[in-house]
C-alpha cells in the first residue's frame, strides 16, 4: 500500500508537472502574442508621430505661404495706391488744361472783339 501511495503521489506530481509545463507554454504563447501586439502598437504610435510631425511641417509651410501672400498683397495695394495718386494728379492737370483752354478761347474772343472795334476807330481818326 505504501508503494501504491508513492506511485499515486508520483503520478500526481507528474500530472501536476505536465499541467505546469502546459500552463507555462500557454503563458509563453500569450506573452509572445502580447509582445507582438505591443510592437504593433509601437509601430502605430510611430506612424501617428510621423503624421503629426508631417502635419506640423505642412502647417508651418501654410503659415509661411500665407505670410508671403499677405506681404505681396501689401506691395500690390501700395502699387495700386500709387497708380491712383498718379491718375488723380494727371486728371487734375487735364481739368486745369481744359479750364485754361476755355480761358484762352475767351481771351482770344475778347481780343478779336477789341480788334474789331479798333479798326473802325482807326478809320475814324484817319478822316
Amino acid at each position: 500500500m505504501l508503494v501504491n501511495n508513492v506511485e499515486d503521489n508520483l503520478e500526481s506530481v507528474n500530472a501536476g508537472t505536465a499541467q505546469l509545463t502546459e500552463g507555462m507554454a500557454s503563458a509563453k504563447e500569450a506573452l509572445q502574442v502580447n509582445i507582438e501586439k505591443a510592437e504593433e502598437a509601437a509601430g502605430v504610435v510611430e506612424k501617428i508621430n510621423d503624421a503629426a510631425a508631417g502635419s506640423d511641417a505642412v502647417q508651418s509651410e501654410i503659415e509661411d505661404i500665407s505670410a508671403n501672400a499677405t506681404d505681396e498683397l501689401k506691395v500690390f495695394t501700395g502699387a495700386l495706391n500709387q497708380i491712383e495718386d498718379q491718375y488723380n494728379f494727371v486728371q487734375g492737370h487735364i481739368e486745369e488744361a481744359n479750364s485754361l483752354g476755355t480761358t484762352k478761347s475767351v481771351i482770344f474772343e475778347n481780343i478779336d472783339n477789341m480788334l474789331s472795334q479798333v479798326e473802325p476807330l482807326i478809320k475814324e481818326f484817319e478822316k
